[in-house]
């Protein structure tokens, strides 16, 4: 007689636990020294004892630019130039990578130095992620005993040309003001209007209607500088509602004389008048505003520059600033 032996199987479900790989992350700084960049690696979180098996990077700098590479000389921070170095649209691209298998001892929070660049004159250096970079190089990486640990960059461009942005164009009401901030303290500033303090004051109080451009100058601690320029357009908003710029939409912008004119929810007789940065006005049009189809003004009959088109009805105004080139 045969005995029958049962035998059971248990499947054990291990719950998935997602693990969050430490990031080291990536900057370039301006150096102690005078006339010199550094980039650093830093470890998010506690890494010791670990194997630095990889890691790639890619940086740009003005093509016009007197620069030269110098690799860290403090073992085993391997850090080398990949390849020769391309000119592409006025920059110049370099990859780096490091020696595989070097040994590293981490510590969370500090930066270690494994690359720097000499430089004179103004010139701005980048860890690059731009259109070139992803196609030729991806993204940069750093990997531990094969795992990837890359962070971000958490200081891509150096400070040493300044970075100016004072906006976007703005209209402002009759009854209004608007500051205006060239941010980077502790440099000096020369305004369009005179003043050479960082944020200005335009009050609408002292303009008639019209457009006003304001532009600024930066000039850092190094002696580099940099501009901005922005349109303030000053509106009567008499008796009307301004128009959010998200329920007209305009397009192509610059344009070489027609224009599309999405009006999404209005519909009507719509005026638009075109006016020139002196607040003259040198066209007048009238379209007729339909929430199914977009609207054609062709402007092609004035010269090449920047206009100020104000679109008014019965309840509202908008003011939009387009460029028309040649």
């Amino acid at each position: 007689m045969k005995s029958t032996i049962h035998y059971i199987f248990v499947l054990f479900l291990i719950p998935c636990i997602a693990f969050t790989q430490p990031n080291i992350d990536i900057g370039i700084f301006e150096s102690t020294a005078a006339g010199e960049v550094e980039v650093k690696l830093k470890p998010g979180s506690n890494i010791s004892n670990s194997f630095l098996t990889n890691v790639q990077f890619t940086v740009r700098w003005d093509s016009s630019a007197n620069v030269a590479i110098v690799p860290s000389s403090i073992p085993p921070y391997l850090i080398m130039p990949q390849g020769t170095a391309i000119n592409h649209n006025g920059y110049i691209y370099q990859i780096f990578a490091s020696s595989p298998n070097c040994a590293l001892n981490w510590n969370s929070g500090q930066e270690y130095v494994v690359l720097s660049f000499t430089y004179s004159g103004c010139v701005e250096f980048e860890v690059a992620q731009d259109n070139w970079t992803q196609t030729n190089n991806g993204d940069y990486y750093v990997e531990l005993l094969g795992v990837d640990h890359t962070g971000m960059f958490y200081h891509a461009v150096t400070d040493i040309i300044p970075f100016v942005d004072l906006g976007k164009d703005t209209t402002i009401c009759v009854y209004q003001t608007v500051e205006l901030d060239a941010a980077n303290p502790g440099s000096s500033f020369m305004w369009s209007s005179g003043e050479t303090t960082q944020k200005i004051i335009v009050d609408s109080a002292s303009h008639i209607p019209g457009s006003y451009l304001y532009s600024v100058t930066v000039t850092n601690q190094y002696g580099c500088s940099s501009a901005d320029t922005i349109l303030i357009i000053v509106d009567p908003c008499t008796g009307m509602n301004v128009l959010k710029q998200d329920n007209i939409d305009i397009f192509p912008n610059p344009t070489y004389g027609e224009i599309f004119i999405d009006t999404a929810n209005k519909s009507g007789s719509m005026q638009v008048h075109v006016f020139d940065l002196c607040g003259i006005e040198v066209g007048e049009h009238n379209i007729f505003a339909n929430n199914l189809d977009k609207q054609t003004l062709d402007i092609s009959s004035l010269s090449a520059g920047i206009y100020l088109l104000k679109f008014s009805c019965n309840d509202f105004s908008y003011s939009e600033r387009i460029i028309l080139m040649n």
